[in-house]
């Protein structure tokens, strides 16, 4: 997302925005940073640390009830156990963004 962007979704100033960016030793305020992790839509934990394991357990949990609901899927569960913990979460940051974009009606495809 551009600065500008987040700048006008957040009400922070762009050029605070830019500061916080430009230097890992200047942290955004506790308000600033709320916004900030609520627009992007990560944790405040991830947004500070670039980690997040809630995140990454609740990602799990709902793929273990895919694969517990679903034998045909559980050879992909076994894959992710091999994945790095950034790979991991580009798939479910991916998924997250093809459930937003989904067309409200849509029938989910058969297996």
């Amino acid at each position: 997302m551009p600065v500008k962007e987040l700048a006008y979704k957040t009400g922070i100033p762009k050029r605070s925005i830019e500061n916080y960016l430009s230097s890992r030793e200047s942290l955004p305020p506790i308000d600033y940073a709320y916004k900030i992790a609520q627009v992007l839509q990560v944790s405040m934990e991830y947004l500070i640390s670039g980690k997040d394991k809630t995140y990454m357990e609740s990602g799990f949990a709902i793929l273990k009830k895919v694969a517990a609901e679903n034998k045909e899927y559980s050879n992909i569960f076994a894959s992710f156990e091999k994945l790095s913990e950034d790979d991991i979460k580009m798939i479910l940051d991916l998924i997250k963004i093809i459930v937003k974009h989904r067309t409200p009606n849509a029938t989910p495809p058969m297996a």
